[in-house]
C-alpha cells in the first residue's frame, strides 16, 4: 500500500467520523463498526459479537 493510499483511508475515515460520530453509537449500545448490539459482561466492558473490539 502506498502512501497515499493511506492517506485517503485516514481522510476518509476523519470525513465519516464526522458524519456519523463513535460515541453516539456507544449511547445507543451499538458498535460503531458494524452497528452490532454490543454485550456487557460482569466487568461492564462491553464487547461486539461480530469483530470482537472492546468498549469500556
Amino acid at each position: 500500500m502506498s502512501f497515499e493510499q493511506l492517506k485517503n483511508i485516514i481522510d476518509w475515515n476523519k470525513e465519516n467520523e464526522a458524519k456519523h460520530p463513535i460515541d453516539e453509537d456507544l449511547e445507543n449500545n451499538l458498535c460503531p463498526y458494524d452497528a452490532w448490539p454490543l454485550n456487557e459482561n460482569s466487568k461492564g466492558y462491553r464487547s461486539c459479537p461480530i469483530c470482537g473490539r472492546i468498549w469500556k
